[in-house]
């Protein structure tokens, strides 16, 4: 009868290694699985973070932009109901209106035009505003008085004249760049006549009425034209 030997601690050294690996692999698979599970709650943690930061991102984005143009609708609302465009006629919003400083050249034809003899003017103006917003609420207006100097030249020699007229003046706007007038005021003058017994004044006064408009080329020039009674004339204006 054959006796089994016990085996050896040499022969039985793999085999504890074995089964120490497997247990040991065992325990580290034990104890990672839940610092696994950690991390991956944290990192879904960051990305529901993440999410909800981008959709708030979007939301805050889409509230401006409906904000901004229900603001513009409201704004194009009140601009229509206040009179539509800014500087048209219908434009009843409130306005500062500017003084300003022309000078004209053009003629004049009180007491006609005689053969050879043509009645040059030139002509100084300033305009005053005092209803920057005018007398018609509905429309874009504005009322004024202007005043000024004039000096007449006739071509045939021997006579030249002053004149000062003061006329009141309503303004209607019709556009940024463009608006009419029309004014009417009196003019008091004095013309100086040449005799053979020295120089003749010749005192005169008047009614004046005119229609002109104003071309606007920058914010501070324009351009300005008018005729009526005793004159028509064309120059430029500064307004400041």
């Amino acid at each position: 009868m054959r006796v089994l030997e016990p085996p050896s601690i040499t022969e039985m050294f793999p085999m504890f290694v074995r089964v120490g690996g497997v247990v040991a692999l065992g325990e580290f698979v034990t104890r990672s699985k839940p610092k696994v599970e950690q991390e991956k709650a944290v990192w879904m943690s960051r990305a529901v973070q993440g999410l909800s930061w981008r959709r708030g991102a979007w939301a805050a984005g889409a509230f401006a932009l409906v904000f901004t143009a229900c603001a513009l609708m409201s704004s194009h609302a009140e601009a229509q109901q206040r009179g539509g465009r800014r500087g048209s006629i219908k434009d009843t919003s409130r306005h500062d209106r500017p003084m300003m400083l022309s000078f004209f050249t053009g003629f004049h034809y009180r007491g006609g035009i005689r053969r050879g003899d043509f009645p040059l003017i030139f002509a100084g103006r300033f305009y005053i505003p005092i209803m920057h917003d005018g007398f018609l609420r509905p429309i874009n207006d504005e009322f004024g008085v202007e005043f000024g100097a004039d000096m007449n030249v006739y071509t045939g020699g021997g006579r030249f004249g002053l004149g000062f007229p003061v006329t009141a003046m309503w303004d209607f706007h019709f556009s940024e760049m463009f608006d009419a007038y029309g004014k009417v005021g009196f003019i008091l003058g004095n013309d100086f006549v040449d005799t053979r017994n020295g120089t003749r004044n010749d005192f005169w006064y008047g009614p004046v009425g005119a229609a002109g408009i104003r071309l606007r080329i920058t914010d501070w020039l324009y351009f300005r034209a008018e005729g009526g009674y005793p004159v028509v004339m064309a120059g430029l204006g500064f307004a400041f």
